[in-house]
């Protein structure tokens, strides 16, 4: 039952009637009030909330929501009921009485509203009235009484003692049954004096005086009707049936008179519960006369109080037939339709009957029922038709959004939004709502440009640039989110929810001190405080974490979310910190009590889940996961986005870059992820092309050419071959000529952490011909540690002219380890083996070890500073040296920076430069002795193909070699996935 009320009710509304039922009263007000905040005419919500202020013993609290319902629904009888009631138990005589005045004039305009009810609050009125000497008030209430009465005459007499200023009732009753006495006949003064009688609630002498008077005139209907009037101020309604039996059968009443005192007893059956007499009754009025429409009316209401709901219909569907412009009484057929049957099915009568009246509320409230207790499809096909009534009610908007979004169609949730601000410009909430939606989409460009002109509109509106600041971050764009909250805080300094959201923007930039002084900002704001509500609380303890995760805080959030058991975003937190800070084990039992807890919150907690098995990378569990939910959730852009994540992580390249396709064209082109592709594409494509190379050391020429394929078999293997032709021009060596090499090599990456390259060369040129071999391996133990090793057996070495020109083969063997902290700094040493050897028998030995270190400065163009050391040895074996100029030894200092940028999605440009030290051979920084540029771009010209141009220019002065050093190098690829 308690997940029948969670669907089939509002949550609000529902939460907030089962604390009142668990006695929470408190909790009960919070949610009745957040419930009304949005639909403040609903009847239900509000006499629960009145009925929880009465059990808290604050009943006067309850006064201005009742008088606000019953403005907002001035025709519904039980909703003034409801007030009247409250006022009585209140005893505030004075405005009970000014409220029955305004309800009884009100429903008197209501054909078909039962007359007894009006005059029953206008007698009690008047009663109060001549108590408190409010002649002038009294005297109203008897103009109003007048026509209501099957017999006037009593209330105009008695308007006629108020109005000659009648005062003294005792000596006035007093000196009329002196005047009875002398006359028992005198049948005016009967009249007066029984009915001064009843209103000083002198009953049992009025009664004498009525027996009297009935014996006396049998057939006068006066004293038969002071009867009833008696036993109506006695509230004796058992009484006032058997009154009206023998005052019906008179002879001399005329034939509105009867009908009158008929419907009198009509209505007093119903409100004695003897339904079938009082529906006999109401059935014949409309049998004897059914061209008047109040019968109708009065029928239809006495089943209506008698619950037979069917029957209602049917004679309201009659009545219509009879009466077809009466939009009051279709009306009235719509409510019990709706809101008593709760029949959903007569939507053409709904929808016609909205197109007459433009009942905005009744086809919000057709809508909701629909979506709450029917389903979202069905629901969609009404609100498709009235979006077109009411363009411009935020309300109609917000309800096809919210159906859209329950139905996972999120584009068709942002075309409401993006249609709605185009008859409403600029509306903040729809605003908002787009922007989050762009978001959900992957669309963050859109997102961004929406929240930032939101933010322009806005500037002096606090609320306003915080929560556009805030989605600004989530929608992943912190640097945005946080100028706009920086102009927030230039208007409310103190806010912690602002501070907060500007930290996190902080920690998502890495600005770690920034982010940590905003953090005890917080922590001084809301840490000296007593008491704090739970969302406070709630940022307090993220503030913390992000300061410094310890037991204590860890303690600090077990005892919080003992306090707060039911507080989703407080559990989120405390799992999001976990997973940072790598306690998986208790991450996962926060986890798996969220499931049990929030069964209903699935899409968040398979989000969470797939978090925490990337961090743990469990790229398998994680993939079958995704999958999974993506088939549940096929328009979920951002698990798709996770699945790519995790297919890129776990070296599944080619499923990597088909689900980030997948994820671009559903996110409208997403500038981000368009460079994400760009990358993928670089790695992952079955791609084919060439390349020149124009290489000059000094006099020293080699021109390359050559072309190069690579194709993806699978995820996990690749194979890949490369034929190039060197031209040479080596003064040094007195020699030209030309080499022709290639290679052909296969790669996996099926192993865990793991990826392996290996295979087969061949070189030829006039001097050498050799085949040879390679393999590599590359082991990522964690994410911030890498290990790559790679051995070279009988390379043709193109690296130097003279290498080409004497024929120089090499045998390599390369190792190394790179180290990542944080997202800014990374450090990696290497250390290489050369075995070089000529073909007249000359060889060397040659080791190198270099150390690398690189620190981002700034993102967006990308800008890296860094330092590198380089060790070499060459230990030359017979005249090798002599043959080969190589440097004998060095030992090299560089200071190098790199930036790098996509200037846009198609086009990457990156350069670089260094300058160096080394005392060893007289280089010095001071003299430029030892400096490069380069510079870099990849240009992609259409979908599958690609333009590669770069340029190095490096100058080192070498014993044999000119100091100058250039490199051009050009090549274009096309490329298919």
């Amino acid at each position: 039952m308690f997940l029948l009320g969670w669907f089939l009710y509002p949550r609000e509304l529902f939460l907030g009637f089962i604390y009142e039922g668990t006695s929470s009263l408190e909790q009960s007000q919070k949610y009745y009030e957040t419930f009304l905040t949005r639909h403040s005419s609903n009847r239900f919500a509000t006499l629960r909330l009145a009925h929880v202020f009465e059990r808290m013993g604050e009943p006067h609290r309850a006064t201005p929501l009742l008088e606000n319902l019953r403005r907002a629904r001035p025709k519904d009888w039980k909703t003034a009921k409801a007030l009247l009631d409250h006022l009585r138990n209140l005893n505030d005589e004075e405005k009970l009485f000014r409220t029955e005045l305004e309800v009884a004039r009100q429903f008197s305009l209501i054909q078909r509203f039962p007359k007894a009810k009006i005059r029953n609050l206008l007698l009690e009125a008047y009663q109060y009235a001549r108590w408190m000497q409010k002649n002038d008030e009294a005297y109203a209430i008897l103009e109003l009484l007048a026509p209501l009465s099957p017999k006037p005459d009593e209330y105009e007499y008695l308007m006629e003692m108020i109005h000659l200023g009648y005062k003294q009732t005792d000596k006035i009753i007093a000196l009329m049954k002196q005047r009875l006495q002398k006359d028992p006949q005198d049948f005016l003064t009967r009249e007066d004096v029984i009915a001064i009688l009843i209103l000083e609630k002198k009953y049992q002498e009025a009664s004498g005086l009525i027996d009297e008077g009935v014996a006396l005139f049998p057939e006068k209907p006066s004293f038969y009707q002071l009867r009833l009037t008696l036993h109506q101020k006695q509230n004796d309604k058992m009484a006032m049936l058997k009154d009206l039996v023998p005052l019906i059968s008179l002879s001399g009443l005329s034939a509105d008179q009867r009908l009158g005192f008929e419907k009198q007893m009509a209505s007093l059956y119903l409100e004695t519960g003897l339904q079938k007499e009082a529906l006999v009754l109401y059935r014949g009025f409309l049998d004897r006369d059914r061209s008047d429409a109040q019968n109708w009316k009065d029928l239809i209401n006495a089943l209506l109080d008698c619950r037979r709901f069917d029957e209602a219909t049917a004679t309201f569907q009659e009545y219509l037939v009879y009466f077809p412009g009466d939009l009051e009484m279709e009306k009235e057929l719509a409510d019990l339709l709706l809101y008593e049957i709760k029949d959903y099915s007569p939507l053409s009568f709904y929808l016609s009957h909205v197109q007459k009246t433009s009942r905005e509320s009744f086809a919000l409230d057709i809508g909701y029922v629909l979506m709450e207790e029917v389903s979202p499809a069905v629901a969609e096909g009404w609100i498709q038709k009235i979006l077109p009534l009411f363009p411009r009610h935020f309300e109609i908007a917000d309800l096809a959004m919210e159906n859209s979004i329950r139905q996972k169609k999120y584009r068709q949730a942002l075309e409401t939004a993006l249609n709605f601000l185009k008859n409403v410009p600029h509306h903040e909430e729809t605003t908002l709502r787009a922007a989050n939606l762009y978001s959900h989409l992957f669309n963050r460009k859109k997102a961004i440009d929406l929240l930032q002109e939101l933010a322009h509109r806005s500037p002096r509106k606090f609320l306003t640039l915080r929560e556009a600041g805030k989605m600004l971050l989530l929608a992943g764009a912190p640097r945005e989110g946080m100028e706009i909250l920086h102009q927030a805080s230039r208007l409310k300094a103190d806010d912690p929810e602002l501070m907060f959201w500007l930290s996190e923007c902080y920690q998502a930039l890495d600005q770690e001190n920034r982010a940590k002084k905003t953090a005890e900002k917080i922590r001084g704001l809301l840490g000296e405080q007593k008491s704090i509500n739970h969302e406070l609380e709630r940022i307090l303890l993220k503030s913390s974490a992000h300061l410094s995760f310890s037991q204590q805080v860890e303690k600090n959030y077990d005892d919080a979310l003992k306090r707060f058991p039911r507080f989703f975003d407080l559990h989120s937190d405390y799992f999001e910190i976990l997973v940072d800070h790598r306690r998986f084990k208790r991450a996962r039992q926060v986890l798996d009590h969220l499931k049990k807890t929030w069964p209903e919150e699935m899409a968040s907690l398979t989000a969470m889940e797939s978090r925490l098995l990337f961090k743990q990378r469990k790229w398998q569990a994680n993939i079958q996961l995704l999958t999974k939910a993506i088939e549940i959730e096929p328009e979920a852009i951002l698990l798709k986005k996770e699945l790519a994540e995790t297919f890129k992580a776990a070296k599944m390249g080619k499923s990597a870059l088909d689900k980030f396709e997948e994820v671009y064209l559903t996110s409208d082109h997403d500038p981000q992820m368009a460079v994400m592709l760009k990358e993928l594409h670089s790695i992952y494509d079955n791609r084919i092309g060439s390349r020149f190379r124009l290489t000059q050391l000094g006099d020293e020429t080699t021109r390359t050419a050559g072309l190069f394929s690579k194709n993806y078999l699978s995820d996990h293997w690749g194979i890949e071959g490369e034929f190039w032709v060197d031209f040479f021009d080596s003064p040094s060596q007195n020699s030209q000529g030309e080499v022709e090499r290639g290679f052909v090599g296969v790669s996996s990456t099926s192993l865990e952490n793991w990826k392996v390259e290996s295979g087969i060369s061949f070189a030829i040129s006039s001097l050498r011909k050799t085949p040879g071999f390679f393999a590599s391996a590359l082991f990522e133990p964690a994410e911030n540690w890498s290990f790559l090793s790679r051995f070279d057996y009988r390379r043709l070495n193109p690296e130097l002219p003279q290498f080409l020109a004497t024929g120089n083969l090499s045998d390599t063997a390369q190792l190394t380890a790179s180290y990542q902290w944080g997202k800014r700094a990374s450090l990696s040493t290497t250390y290489e083996f050369d075995r070089h050897l000529l073909p007249t028998g000359e060889n060397a030995f040659q080791h190198e070890a270099t150390a690398v270190f690189s620190y981002l400065v700034s993102k967006k163009p990308d800008f890296s500073f860094g330092y590198q050391f380089s060790f070499l040895h060459v230990d030359a074996q017979n005249d090798y040296l002599g043959i080969i100029p190589l440097i004998e030894e060095q030992q090299t200092h560089y200071l190098t920076g790199q930036l790098n940028h996509f200037v846009f999605p198609t086009l990457f440009w990156e350069g670089g430069f260094f300058i160096g030290e080394d005392t060893s051979r007289n280089l010095h920084f001071y003299e430029g002795d030892l400096w490069g540029l380069r510079t870099r771009m990849v240009w992609n010209i259409l979908d599958w193909l690609d333009m590669e141009a770069g340029y190095d220019f490096g100058r080192e002065t070498l014993g044999g070699i000119s100091g100058e050093s250039h490199l051009v190098d050009l090549g274009v690829s096309g490329h298919w996935d």
